[in-house]
């Protein structure tokens, strides 16, 4: 659900500037939805980070309630400062931009 109110008003905002550098029309729609992948993939990872580490501490935790998502952020910062948040950026990034063409150029029927 973050992932999708991040990618289409990025994509909705990228379509016009695109349009003025390689004109109106598919190309600068499916760049938008890839452009829109991609940076919607770099915001929401943090946040998925956070989610993964928590989600592997509860599963071996006698007390689920130890691991919230502030806590397991915070937590996180203090081991490796911003590193622990970027983890995976790059292939969850390309994967986005993939996805964010193809969904674009299927969706607008192009």
């Amino acid at each position: 659900i973050v992932a999708a109110a991040v990618f289409f008003p990025l994509e909705d905002a990228l379509k016009p500037m695109l349009d003025g550098v390689v004109g109106s029309g598919p190309v600068a729609s499916v760049l938008a939805g890839n452009m829109a992948g991609a940076l919607g993939a770099a915001a929401v990872n943090p946040l998925q980070a956070v989610r993964y580490r928590s989600m592997s501490l509860r599963s071996g935790s006698a007390s689920p309630g130890d691991h919230h998502f502030l806590a397991t952020a915070r937590s996180m910062f203090q081991e490796g400062g911003l590193r622990p948040f970027a983890k995976g950026l790059a292939s969850t990034a390309m994967r986005d931009l993939v996805f964010g063409g193809t969904f674009t150029m299927l969706r607008k029927g192009l």
